[in-house]
């Protein structure tokens, strides 16, 4: 009997043991943030294949806020998507999965590092990255070793040299937003003075992006721009980042983008140092500002996203306004305009899939790139540009919305194409030239 009481002891002990080491050795990678087939969870659904999708945004330090609302929003995205029923393709149903990867704040080695782990260990073909031209570039090289193809969709831009990287689409979204957002502010502020003061944060890898598309944005409607303000990202006074923009008496104080409470400090710096003109302030948190800046002072600003609180006649942003009721209710207070990014890429990648009748990556990048113009699900007709500066058309110049603080409410308020400003020489010309001055190509 002791023996016995012996044996399921020592039994009992290497059972918990074995439990242990088995819970050990499930571990998640630093890169990956979350996979999903059906929103948050794993499906089990064996009668239909998948569509592996990865997405490189910042999910740790001062953008993670950002980054975390891209993945969310494409989970939720990839949920209604499968709940759907999928796409049937050659008589083959097939459902989305989505790997979410951190890039490390655009940092290049950080998103050449997820993206490795995304093709190489977990099978994905498909590839939205936010955009920066560096990183781009390092990735799309790297991934001419593959002996697979890969798409993948960057937005805001392409490549420097977009002849030798034809595995990457770009398509409308920051920073290059800056160009029809200043286009629909210089309409507005038409026969009025344009003096204009650009803000940008400092540091990030992005930012030479970012500080390009913003002088380009201005140079080419007509803006004068008195200054460029940099900011750190962690600061919360505003006072001395505002002081000098405020002295210089700008019509418009023009902050391209910013982390949690950066575009609200600004604005109550600005109120409090005397400002009286006026903002854009891309991607604002709107129920933050209104809580902590008086309602008068902050109607008018104009903003790169909206709340999306209201449906649309548009079918399309309709549909964007109904994203937007899934995510703020299954996240609240976690909503980031720049999430809607997500939508257009995961949008215009359905779109290859059902002119190619294919999920093979070359043939959707090869029937994507066969159409003149692309109605987008989403935002509507689209064409194709780039070659002026990338030296390839691989860029989809979807039109963008803009949205503005009106009776205490952002709201849309338009949808700003590029088709004018595109055709013209000139702009494109001065484009280049700023791009290859700041480092952009």
């Amino acid at each position: 009997m002791k023996t016995s009481k012996i044996f399921l002891v020592l039994f009992s002990m290497l059972l918990v043991a074995a439990i242990l080491l088995a819970g050990c050795g499930k571990t998640t990678s630093s890169t990956q943030t979350q996979t999903s087939t059906s929103g948050s969870t794993t499906s089990t659904n064996t009668a239909a294949q998948y569509i592996k999708i990865g997405s490189l945004a910042p999910t740790d330090g001062p953008y993670a806020a950002m980054g975390l609302a891209m993945h969310h929003l494409l989970n939720i995205w990839a949920d209604d998507f499968n709940k759907a029923g999928g796409i049937t393709v050659n008589g083959v149903k097939y459902l989305v999965q989505t790997h979410n990867y951190d890039n490390g704040s655009w940092d290049p080695a950080v998103s050449l590092k997820s993206f490795q782990q995304a093709t190489t260990q977990d099978g994905v073909n498909f590839v939205i990255m936010a955009g920066h031209n560096i990183t781009t570039t390092n990735i799309a090289e790297w991934s001419k070793t593959l002996s697979f193809k890969t798409l993948i969709f960057a937005w805001g831009v392409t490549t420097a040299d977009g002849p030798n990287t034809p595995n990457v689409l770009g398509y409308t979204g920051w920073p290059c937003t800056h160009v029809p957002m200043f286009t629909w502010i210089a309409k507005d502020m038409a026969n009025t003075s344009k003096k204009v003061y650009l803000m940008t944060p400092s540091g990030a890898a992005y930012s030479v992006d970012n500080v390009a598309w913003e002088e380009i944005g201005a140079d080419t409607t007509g803006f004068t721009t008195l200054g460029l303000q940099q900011f750190d990202m962690a600061a919360t006074d505003y006072s001395p980042i505002m002081a000098p923009v405020v002295a210089a008496k700008p019509d418009l104080i023009y902050q391209g983008t910013g982390g949690a409470g950066a575009h609200t400090y600004s604005v109550e710096a600005a109120r409090e140092l005397g400002y009286t003109g006026k903002f854009f302030m891309q991607s604002m948190d709107y129920a933050t500002m209104a809580q902590q800046v008086p309602a008068d002072y902050i109607e008018g600003i104009y903003a790169g996203y909206g709340d999306w609180d209201k449906p649309s006649d548009n079918a399309g942003l309709n549909r964007i306004h109904q994203y937007y009721n899934e995510f703020i209710a299954k996240y609240p207070g976690q909503w980031v305009g720049d999430a809607n990014l997500e939508l257009y890429a995961a949008e215009m990648l359905i779109t290859g899939i059902k002119l190619s009748n294919s999920v093979d990556p070359g043939k959707v990048e090869e029937a994507l790139l066969a159409q003149k113009t692309i109605d987008h699900p989403l935002l509507g007709q689209s064409v194709w540009g780039g070659q002026e500066l990338y030296g390839a058309n691989r860029f989809l110049m979807t039109p963008y919305v803009i949205a503005q603080v009106k009776n205490k409410q952002i709201v849309n308020v338009g949808v700003q194409t590029w088709t004018d400003w595109a055709s013209n020489p000139a702009n494109m010309q001065k484009a280049h030239d700023i791009l290859q001055k700041l480092g952009g190509l």
